[in-house]
Order: structure tokens, then sequence, then C-alpha cells
């Protein structure tokens, strides 16, 4: 939101849009992107809907919200922090499973009421199919001894990442939370009429 948005709390925008159903817009990274279907599952929990104005990427959406010409943004949180702490922008919310040390004060979307709503681009080490169980399990044991290096773990906490939680971090955790997504990101598709471009 804009610094000097009426919508000074999450609620205070859910309840705009309750009132008035497909007046806000709302910009995210794309059509189809991770910000995209987070405004969808939002907006479906919510029972609101906005207007969605996809742009290519939040390093647009976010200067089109300073000017005025969206009204909100699901934006990543690395783009937004500088605005935020500038004074040009609000956040009403943070959309990982704990809150950002970015923004160590703003709730996120699960402490807000939205119980599992959690969202945002992710990244993975994937090897082709078939491959050796001995090189998954090497591959596995040198990307735990990455993500435990103190090095690592600052420079994700410094651009707002956050790490995956411990049980996803093994091949099948991996595997059991990609059939999970898909699933959401199937019905989420389907629901809001989602299309690839």
């Amino acid at each position: 939101m804009r610094a000097d948005s009426p919508h000074r709390t999450l609620a205070d925008l859910i309840a705009a849009a309750r009132a008035r159903p497909g007046v806000i817009t709302i910009g995210s990274s794309g059509q189809g992107s991770a910000t995209h279907f987070l405004i969808e599952q939002f907006a479906a929990q919510a029972g609101i809907q906005f207007t969605h104005v996809p742009y290519r990427g939040s390093s647009q959406s976010v200067p089109d919200l300073i000017a005025g010409n969206v009204q909100v943004v699901m934006g990543e949180i690395s783009t937004v922090v500088p605005t935020w702490r500038g004074g040009l922008t609000l956040i009403l919310a943070t959309t990982g499973p704990t809150r950002s040390p970015l923004a160590p004060d703003i709730a996120t979307l699960i402490e807000q009421g939205f119980p599992g709503l959690t969202g945002g681009s992710w990244a993975a080490l994937m090897a082709t199919g078939g491959s050796p169980a001995p090189a998954i399990a090497a591959l596995n044991a040198a990307a735990l001894a990455a993500l435990a290096d103190p090095a690592y773990r600052q420079r994700q906490e410094e651009v707002g990442a956050q790490l995956s939680e411990e049980a996803v971090r093994t091949p099948d955790g991996l595997a059991t939370w990609l059939r999970e997504e898909r699933a959401r990101t199937r019905g989420t598709a389907e629901r809001a009429g989602i299309r690839a471009e």
C-alpha cells in the first residue's frame, strides 16, 4: 500500500474489498507468477475480489504503486522493504511461514487469521529423474552443509529469503512438498481461471 493509503491494516483492506468487490486493484509480478497465485489464494480465503494487474516483476509494480496507478501490490520483500523504510509504502503482511528478518514487526498472513497461507518464490536443488541414490544422497548432504553455513544463512537473511523447514530438506520431503504445492497451484489456477501466457 502507499504510505498515504486509508487502509492501514490488512483488516482495513479486507473490509474495503468486501464493501467494493473488484474495485481495488492489486499488482503482481506477472500473470501466473508466485505473487499472482498468492493473491488468488488470499482473496479466496478472505472471501474478497480484487482486480488483478500483472506486471513484469516487482521492480515495475512497486513504482506504479507509489505513483498511484495501482492500489495494492503483492511484491517480493527485497523490492518492497526499501520503499517501506523510506516512508513511501506500508507493508500490511508478510507471506512467509514466520516473520521476515527484514520486517520483524510486520505480522504474517498466518498470524493475521489465514492459517497455512504462505507463498512466494522458492528454489530447490533438483537432479535428473533416475539419478542413482548415492548421487542423490551426496547432493543432499552437500546442500545441507551449504544451508548450515553461517555466511550463507546471513546472506539469505540480508535479502529476505527464508529457509525451508527441515522436513522439506530431504529428497522425500521435497517430493512430498512438490506434490502438495502442485495440487494447491492447480486448484488455485482452476478456481481463478489463471492461464499461462
